[in-house]
């Protein structure tokens, strides 16, 4: 029976959301929270908002643009690994290029610590983000080798809830380090001193420990080799044959548009509390308690995808995470601005696990029968093409505050391309459909049977 196929994971599907887990806490706690540094970079370094939010921006739009190398790196490296039986399964452990890139992402933080020019911390920004492609998007890809049609969203869910546990930690506890250390030299409580350089020094260290541990537990699963009869085993497709295909084309599309308003609200959160009169702790908690929810949205998420279609949970979360945006201008300086803003948070939190968690599943559905040898690469290249969007849509949100004082045309911009991309992923076209067309092209489909057998269309 082929347990990852049909249902669960085993033992090694277990460590692997374990080991995933941990790698998502790590760099989406690093990615998210980096809202938290635009107000004391903006202060510390006399630059505008615009350029201040491009720091935090370029840790994600790097992460992304450098996802297709790593998924690249990735599929080279489990073709050039021995595997080895581990529960009967043909496994190979892909720890040491995972730890490689927490090594890169920590040799990025520690020097943009001591940073002084802006044009410097944008280039060390970019080698945080490389090197969290080596160890976040890798993972997704390995949890899904061990599960089959049945669990894989809800797995997937599963492993991404680090990073809203990971938002939520590091928001808080950068808050309390900046804070403190800011105290420590006399810069005061809002964040205006160098606290934030001790912390960015904390927050590498811990970091660099965590992506090693993690690092120990994640095997990727391998198919079994079957016999060259030409029948015994399911075509593979090439990855740029996967390219042409309606399906992933869609999804790609998809992800490149929204990534235009996904990470505003991240980047741009706490400054937008602190405009409307939040304190500097009641401005990190609404970033924690986006991180927070973001925990059980994905577990939640992932389980109803499981049961009523991961493409209908995606859209619904969408479109929900876009009346949130377009909700945000209505926020206001009165009492019950604090209330409104923290709910607001959490529901776009509890919603946005949605846009990197399901894809990935989405992609498994269509292509791990025909494509598992270029998988990596093929969630990776959606990742890459968000770099435009996640890299220019802060920034854009940042410029238009500069221009207008107040955050209400950004979040317009954002609600706009929300938009756009729901409606480009709404034409996306049924597995079956898509399964079928394959296979009278003649491209064997390498199917499972409830009970986890396999059989080929």
């Amino acid at each position: 029976m082929d347990e990852g196929r049909g249902g669960g994971g085993g033992g090694g599907g277990r460590r692997a959301i374990v080991g995933a887990f941990i790698l998502h806490f790590v760099g989406l706690g690093i990615l998210y929270s980096g809202g938290l540094y635009v107000v004391p970079v903006q202060r510390s370094l006399g630059v505008s908002r615009e350029q201040a939010s491009l720091v935090p921006a370029t840790f994600t739009a790097s992460m992304l643009f450098c996802s297709l190398a790593a998924g690249k790196v990735f599929d080279w490296w489990s073709k050039k690994q021995v595997d080895r039986k581990e529960g009967g399964e043909n496994v190979v452990w892909m720890g040491l290029p995972i730890a490689a890139g927490g090594l890169v992402s920590f040799v990025g933080l520690f020097l943009l610590s001591y940073v002084e020019i802006v044009e410097v911390a944008f280039f060390l920004s970019m080698l945080v983000g490389a090197g969290a492609s080596l160890f976040a998007i890798p993972s997704i890809t390995i949890v899904q080798s061990w599960y089959g049609e049945r669990t894989r969203a809800k797995a997937t869910g599963l492993a991404m809830a680090g990073s809203g546990l990971g938002n939520f930690v590091y928001a808080i506890g950068l808050q309390k380090l900046i804070s403190h250390f800011d105290g420590e030299g006399g810069g005061g409580e809002g964040g205006g001193g160098e606290g934030w350089r001790k912390a960015l020094r904390v927050e590498a260290g811990v970091s660099l420990g965590l992506v090693f541990f993690g690092s120990t537990l994640i095997f990727r699963k391998m198919e079994e080799k079957r016999g060259g009869n030409g029948d015994s085993g399911a075509n593979q497709l090439t990855f740029i044959e996967c390219m042409r295909t309606r399906p992933l084309l869609t999804v790609t599309a998809f992800k490149a548009i929204f990534a235009f308003g996904y990470l505003n609200f991240f980047v741009h959160i706490v400054a937008f509390c602190e405009g409307i009169g939040l304190s500097t702790e009641d401005s990190s908690l609404a970033l924690s308690l986006v991180g927070i929810c973001s925990i059980v949205g994905r577990v939640v998420i992932g389980i109803a995808a499981d049961k009523a279609g991961t493409k209908n949970c995606l859209l619904a979360s969408m479109v929900i995470l876009a009346g949130c945006v377009g909700l945000w201008p209505q926020v206001k300086a009165t009492s019950e601005g604090k209330v409104h803003v923290m709910v607001l948070s959490g529901c776009y939190g509890f919603f946005a696990g949605a846009f990197p968690s399901l894809p990935p599943s989405i992609v498994a559905e269509y292509y791990i029968k025909v494509a598992n040898n270029s998988l990596f690469q093929i969630v990776g290249v959606q990742f890459f093409l968000e770099t435009l969007g996640a890299l220019v849509g802060p920034v854009l949100v940042g410029k238009l505050f500069d221009t207008t004082g107040d955050y209400e045309a950004g979040a317009w911009m954002t609600f706009g391309v929300m938009v756009v991309g729901i409606g480009v992923l709404a034409s996306i076209n049924n597995v079956k459909n898509f399964e079928r067309k394959l296979a009278e092209s003649g491209i064997k489909v390498r199917t499972t049977s409830d009970d986890g057998s396999n059989a080929i269309l």
